[in-house]
């Protein structure tokens, strides 16, 4: 009488670890590659490794990419969306999840913990079913549809902001536990808009130091910027600040010092010569 209980939990093992397995690749599956890089990109991968990246190096889910002083690299996602990252930037793949014909399900939260990036959206961003967005330590953007370029200076404080979370955690931790609604129940969301009024601030002069915070320049399209202080709509020529997770977003009048010069061969889609070795190798990050 025992050996058909040990041979139902011997299938049920196997399927566990069959599930295990499917899960492991899945996370382990490529959703972009680098094309253009000048200068040293690192990854820190979700089993402990930490990698040097060049051009057709493969990005994953859960990836924490650095970019090193005067670096410019590109991330093309497969849903042919383009992230490029400026100097001293951290990102991080909170989850990506792209079907080119189901789209129910499909979406795409990234973190900024600081530093910029130029986002253009690509698939992800055309479908009313699937989201994009970019969370950071003051808000979170919707980046339905749209080209942005986006800064975030830290405070020293913020520095230590950075987690490895989960989608919806990450946001809390970004916002300091803003207060969000569920969209859907795929496991991403977008943030409840409830706009409130506020005062337009300029930050600084933009040859001057500029204060701690998240600065945006909507290049085309339209993009959300929602804290617990409220929501603001940044559209196409115009910029934005944000100065702390509990101040509402706000428009500015003129570019507030937003500089985000890429090497002139990016726009054309040409990776840099000699910039950096092709795929991934391990190294020891001091």
């Amino acid at each position: 009488m025992k050996k058909p209980q040990r041979k139902r939990i011997a299938t049920k093992a196997g399927v566990s670890l069959a599930v295990l397995f499917i899960a492991t690749l899945a996370n382990a599956a490529s959703i972009g590659t680098v094309t253009e890089l000048d200068g040293n990109l690192l990854v820190a991968r979700t089993n402990g490794s930490v990698k040097v990246l060049g051009v057709g190096s493969a990005i994953e889910q859960g990836d924490v990419l650095t970019s090193r002083s005067q670096t410019y690299a590109t991330l093309t996602l497969v849903d042919d969306s383009s992230v490029t990252l400026g100097p001293d930037t951290n990102v991080k793949v909170e989850r990506y999840i792209f079907h080119k014909d189901t789209p129910d399900h499909d979406g795409a939260l990234l973190g900024l913990a600081k530093g910029s990036v130029h986002i253009t959206t690509g698939l992800l961003g055309t479908r009313d079913a699937s989201t994009f967005a970019l969370a950071t330590p003051t808000s979170t953007i919707d980046m339905h549809g749209s080209s942005a370029v986006i800064e975030y200076i830290p405070s020293d404080r913020a520095q230590l902001a950075w987690h490895d979370t989960s989608p919806v955690d990450a946001r809390q931790s970004y916002m300091m536990r803003a207060s969000y609604s569920t969209d859907r129940g795929n496991g991403f969301v977008r943030m409840a808009n409830t706009v409130q009024l506020a005062t337009v601030f300029t930050p600084s002069a933009p040859a001057g130091p500029r204060a701690p915070g998240l600065y945006v320049q909507v290049l085309d399209g339209a993009i959300l910027v929602t804290n617990s202080g409220g929501s603001q709509n940044i559209t196409a020529g115009q910029f934005g600040f944000v100065s702390n997770v509990q101040q509402a977003p706000v428009i500015v009048p003129q570019n507030p010092g937003l500089q985000f010069t890429p090497p002139p061969s990016f726009s054309s889609g040409t990776p840099q010569p000699n910039s950096s070795p092709k795929g991934a190798v391990d190294c020891v990050v001091r």
